[in-house]
């Protein structure tokens, strides 16, 4: 299957009558884009988890060892997640937030 910047690129070109070369450069470029989004998705991914363990388990050494942990900002605790949150897919993405939004919807019966 072809990245949606590849198919975009080649409609484009074909309608506005570009020359082939010309177009084949600019698909080239269109993607090394995918690839480098691809490859940025996996790093954030990656940062995200290793970031959960490494500040979670200091949270949780400072719990345990009798450390207060009052000053501890609570978005600290957040940031991997968003770094998780944006290295997945975008059918991930979305499954994700229908999951959140189904877990803390209240209905009364």
């Amino acid at each position: 299957m072809l990245p949606c910047g590849y198919i975009f690129a080649l409609v484009y070109f074909n309608r506005n009558k570009v020359a082939p070369r010309q177009c084949l450069m600019t698909v080239r470029i269109v993607v090394n884009i995918v690839r480098l989004e691809s490859l940025m998705k996996k790093v954030m991914l990656v940062v995200g988890i290793i970031g959960v363990i490494v500040m979670y388990g200091g949270f949780l050494y400072f719990f345990f060892s009798g450390v207060p942990t009052a000053a501890l900002p609570w978005f600290l605790l957040i940031c991997p997640w968003v770094c998780i949150y944006f290295g997945l897919t975008q059918t991930q993405q979305i499954a994700s937030l229908s999951w959140l939004k189904n877990k803390f919807t209240f209905t009364s019966k």
